[in-house]
């Protein structure tokens, strides 16, 4: 079985005035379609966005966001038995991470 995906993904952020911490939106996201997928999501702070899209089998996706301004994470999988993970603790940072076939691995760390 195969997969012919079009992915078109379009994110519009507005930050605010991250100098005067005006941004107050906190959103997560998690969209799983398949067998056996794995996902989590912890944001620590009210300025974060993540969102964690696994499409076939197996399949796992950590975000930890901890800074306190500003963290943007995507982590899109498609196959099976793919892991991925971001941890963000810096602020005003931005993080992608996009998988397709079977077997892979990444990992994004954002630390100061």
């Amino acid at each position: 079985k195969g997969y012919n995906i079009k992915l078109d993904v379009d994110v519009c952020l507005d930050l605010g005035n991250i100098d005067k911490g005006d941004f107050y939106s906190t959103q997560a996201t998690i969209y799983q379609e398949g067998n056996q997928n794995g996902a989590v999501i912890s944001q620590n702070s009210n300025n974060q966005l993540a969102a964690i899209i696994q499409l076939g089998g197996g399949n796992y996706g950590e975000i930890a966001q901890t800074a306190s301004q500003a963290a943007f994470a995507i982590e899109i999988q498609y196959g099976n038995s793919n892991v991925a993970y971001i941890t963000q603790g810096l602020e005003s940072t931005s993080a992608g991470i996009i998988q397709q076939g079977n077997g892979n691995s990444a990992s994004i760390v954002q630390q100061p």
